[in-house]
C-alpha cells in the first residue's frame, strides 16, 4: 500500500514538473514575442523621431547654423538712466 502511494506521488510529481516546464517554457514564449513586438515599436518611433528631426532641419526652422540675434549695447547715457531710475537689472526698462 506504502508503495502504491509513493507511485502516484512519484507520478503527480512528474505530471506537475511536466506541467510547471510547459507554463515555463509558454511564459518564455510569450515574453520574447512581447519583447519583439517592443523592440518593433521602439525602432518605428526611431525612425519617426528621424523624420521629424528632418523635417525641421529642411523646413528651416532649426536653430542649427544661425547666429543668435545681435544684443543692442547700451551708451553711457542709457546706462546714467537706467541707474537714476534705480532700474538695476540689466536690459529691463
Amino acid at each position: 500500500m506504502a508503495e502504491e502511494e509513493s507511485n502516484e506521488n512519484e507520478e503527480t510529481q512528474k505530471e506537475d514538473d511536466e506541467g510547471s516546464s510547459s507554463k515555463s517554457e509558454e511564459l518564455v514564449i510569450r515574453a520574447e514575442k512581447a519583447a519583439s513586438e517592443l523592440k518593433e515599436q521602439n525602432d518605428r518611433r526611431e525612425e519617426i523621431i528621424n523624420e521629424e528631426r528632418v523635417r525641421t532641419t529642411l523646413s528651416g526652422k532649426s536653430d542649427a547654423g544661425q547666429e543668435p540675434p545681435m544684443q543692442k549695447e547700451e551708451t553711457p547715457a542709457e546706462y546714467a538712466e537706467r541707474v537714476s531710475n534705480n532700474n538695476l537689472k540689466d536690459g529691463e526698462g
